[in-house]
């Protein structure tokens, strides 16, 4: 027996004092979300989401602040604004949630912009008439119970959603079912004020306190993966064009190279070299130049298959690596240099540009590697330059230059 009282006193806590924990816990939590992206090396487009999900913590610790002072401060601030600020919270800490999880749309957020209004209508209206705290009990966990469903049932359900994010989705679910009991207990008048300790309020107040906790979680793991892909995409992709580096290229390229020489298929290979870029740096400026190298970049990624991988090989010289046939390799390559010619930069709309253009199309032999195949399309690419620019050049055509 003597063991068994501390356990029943362990889940039935009293309700002021796990309050007082949402009070701190929010706060704190608010604070480290903001030191974390203040503190980040990498910065990326998410401000506006990290800075609303500081807002929402001190929002939370300011509400469960109105709930806490119930007996020291006017009603109007410790019911009214209190329970408005924490329905509000709830409302946008779910549209968060379902955000980060790739499950928010038009119809969810229409929905729960419905459910928050409403709720906020009928708490002050029905607090208004009848200020009776049995009745706000009830009716507040009937609000909560309303404003998580939703994010709940999108969380077990989708088949997109992690095994962390629909551990989440149960922990809504533990909360959900907390908010039953204490509905019924409300209405029939057993649990009199916030304060009333006994297992309901234990299980609701522990449930959002371990709820506040799992949040930030997926938010803190939200940040860190888009840390980590801007760190991989710094990695594998020119920063300046966004096509992949020389690395990543020769990495993936060499995969294709050896798939192709294993099945005994065709393999074509682009060398292209933009003509004169010497001349434009010098003559336009370093910035001209890298908005020229920008705009070559987004036209050929436009002009390749989506199977298909190029790279900027350095400096003004690109690569293109593609499994077609000879026919196929010379109809992107002149497409590439009609297109090339088309590109108009609006700070100089006198401006034009050309490309030079060395192809290759071989089954890749077995004792012949990637960068054979590169050595050989610069080569004639070269040839292409030789002879006026502005052209391709096809390595079978010209067997003796290499």
């Amino acid at each position: 027996m003597n063991l068994a009282y501390p356990i029943i006193q362990l889940i039935n806590l009293d309700s002021k004092s796990l309050i007082g924990i949402l009070v701190w816990g929010n706060f704190i939590l608010g604070i480290i979300i903001y030191l974390y992206e203040l503190t980040s090396k990498y910065k990326f487009n998410y401000h506006s989401l990290i800075y609303n999900m500081v807002t929402i913590r001190f929002l939370s610790a300011f509400g469960y602040f109105c709930l806490f002072s119930r007996d020291y401060s006017p009603n109007i601030f410790s019911v009214n604004i209190g329970n408005s600020l924490l329905y509000l919270c709830f409302y946008l800490d779910s549209s968060m949630l379902l955000k980060i999880t790739d499950h928010y749309n038009k119809r969810i957020f229409i929905v729960e912009t419905v459910i928050l209004c409403l709720s906020l209508f009928i708490f002050n209206l029905l607090e208004m008439l009848y200020h009776d705290a049995s009745l706000r009990i009830a009716i507040s966990s009937i609000i909560i119970f309303t404003l998580f469903l939703p994010v709940t049932i999108l969380l077990l359900t989708s088949k997109h959603t992690g095994k962390f994010k629909k551990a989440a989705g149960f922990i809504y679910i533990f909360l959900l079912i907390s908010l039953i009991p204490r509905t019924i207990e409300g209405i029939v008048g057993k649990i009199v004020s916030l304060e009333t300790s006994n297992y309901y309020q234990t299980f609701l107040f522990g449930s959002l306190i371990l709820l506040m906790i799992t949040n930030v979680i997926i938010y803190l793991l939200f940040m860190k993966e888009k840390t980590d892909n801007i760190v991989e995409k710094m990695a594998c992709y020119d920063r300046l064009t966004d096509v992949m580096n020389r690395h990543n290229f020769f990495a993936t390229g060499k995969y294709i190279f050896e798939k192709c020489q294993k099945l005994n298929d065709s393999l074509s290979l682009l060398f292209l070299d933009i003509d004169f870029f010497k001349s434009i740096n010098d003559y336009y400026g370093h910035k001209f130049g890298d908005e020229v190298l920008v705009r070559f970049a987004d036209m050929l990624k436009k002009s390749i298959r989506p199977s298909d991988i190029c790279c900027r090989y350095g400096g003004e010289e690109f690569v293109v690596l593609t499994n077609v046939n000879e026919d196929e390799c010379k109809s992107m390559a002149v497409r590439i240099l009609s297109e090339t010619e088309n590109i108009c930069i609006e700070s100089q709309p006198d401006f034009h540009m050309t490309v030079s253009i060395g192809c290759v199309t071989e089954i890749p032999g077995t004792d012949e590697t990637l960068e054979d195949f590169i050595d050989k399309a610069d080569k004639v690419m070269y040839k292409s330059k030789q002879d006026g620019r502005n052209r391709i050049t096809v390595h079978k055509d010209t067997p003796n230059c290499i």
